[in-house]
């Protein structure tokens, strides 16, 4: 349960701190961030990373990239 909190609050702090950053950044075309996620079903941890580039101002082309950290089985 301590696991639990306490990548949820790495989260926040994370999504806190990239959209403050975002916001500084609205005059580029390339947006860039990161944070971490917590997957319930599979109970496992995983860090992202996504950009986004707009091409004009109803367009724009994302690419989103998860890595789910392995969990220890067996030996």
């Amino acid at each position: 349960m301590k696991k639990l909190r306490l990548v949820f609050a790495i989260a926040i702090i994370s999504i806190v701190a990239l959209s403050t950053n975002q916001l500084k950044a609205q005059e580029s075309k390339i947006l860039a961030g990161g944070g971490v996620a917590y997957a319930t079903e599979i109970n496992s941890a995983a860090v992202f990373v996504k950009g986004v580039y707009q091409i004009n101002d109803k367009w724009e082309g994302a690419l989103e990239i998860i890595y789910f950290f392995p969990k220890g089985e067996g030996d």
